[in-house]
């Protein structure tokens, strides 16, 4: 799968996250994509970028700093909120599943409950949803 390339709709759940505003890569970073921290520099990115961590949150509003050095431009995130996401059909989540299982990120926008290669933790699985979309935890604090 492919990193977005459009602002997606965030469909959250549950009570208002805490946002932060971080230093954004040289990337161009759209709305209701999950972000890591990138270990060189400590600025956002996609989540499945090389060298990125965890997910630390979602995008609130579209930030393209593509043009500009790392750290050019700030980004609001939001963490410590549900979320739904796409569920990947080759590693799919499915309702069977205990609640609470570590999920991890195949792009920007999808979750698997399989780690292949070098794929990043994404949050947690809260539950899905009769579309089939995954509610994930998401939280810098998911080890």
């Amino acid at each position: 799968m492919a990193n977005s390339t459009v602002n997606l709709i965030i469909h959250s759940q549950g009570r208002e996250g805490y946002k932060r505003y971080l230093p954004a890569g040289a990337v161009h970073l759209f709305k209701g994509t999950m972000v890591s921290h990138l270990d060189a520099n400590g600025s956002i990115v996609p989540t499945t970028t090389a060298s990125s961590g965890q997910c630390v949150g979602v995008v609130t509003h579209e930030c393209d700093n593509s043009g500009g050095s790392a750290g050019d431009k700030r980004c609001e995130v939001e963490t410590d909120r549900c979320y739904e996401f796409d569920n990947d059909g080759t590693n799919p989540v499915d309702e069977t599943m205990d609640l609470g299982t570590t999920l991890y990120a195949v792009d920007d926008h999808t979750v698997s409950d399989t780690q292949t290669a070098s794929e990043p933790v994404a949050g947690i699985l809260m539950g899905m949803e009769a579309s089939g979309k995954v509610v994930v935890w998401i939280s810098p604090r998911v080890p």
